[in-house]
């Protein structure tokens, strides 16, 4: 009774069928931004250098900050699926850092010969520390996890609401 006097049911239908996928981009891509910022200030600034699952993490956050960001440009079923995809994959990785087994960490590249990702961008890349070396590593766990939950949830709003729209028409 206290929400339809907020709202119509009819306002809420109209607010869901306008609800844009460039703004779950836009969101997806500001969350993803800040944490590459966060990443690299603390890497940079405060000398917390990056393990190998701090190297993995951070490819699938750029993954999904540059997908977004080419999804607010050209906003089609391709560019979401490829949004929605390294989300998931985002939210994967980092439920396994933060509550998988831990797997042997060493100084060496987690990355497959034919992506050297370390050479082209070593200051993003590079892995310099052991995995847990430092305490505040726990905390970049589940701070990964969090982004990696919200960027889930909004990249399932931006599926869901581009599906209704197609539906709609």
């Amino acid at each position: 009774m206290l929400i339809s006097s907020f709202f119509s049911i009819e306002e809420i239908k109209t607010k869901v069928t306008t609800f844009q996928t460039g703004s779950v981009y836009f969101i997806i891509s500001i969350l993803s931004g800040a944490a590459l910022v966060i990443a690299l200030v603390s890497q940079h600034a405060f000398d917390i250098q990056p393990c190998q699952k701090c190297v993995i993490i951070r490819l699938c956050v750029a993954a999904a900050f540059f997908f977004s960001l080419f999804g607010i440009v050209y906003n089609n079923r391709i560019v979401t699926t490829f949004v929605f995809i390294s989300s998931l994959v985002l939210l994967w990785q980092s439920f396994n850092n933060a509550f998988g087994e831990v797997f042997a960490c060493g100084f060496g590249s987690p990355f497959p010969h034919w992506l050297p990702l370390e050479t082209l961008a070593p200051w993003l890349f590079e892995v310099r520390a052991l995995c847990g070396d430092r305490p505040i590593s726990i905390a970049f766990d589940y701070g990964a996890l969090g982004l990696g939950i919200a960027c889930t949830g909004f990249a399932i709003v931006g599926v869901a609401s581009g599906f209704h729209r197609r539906v709609a028409k």
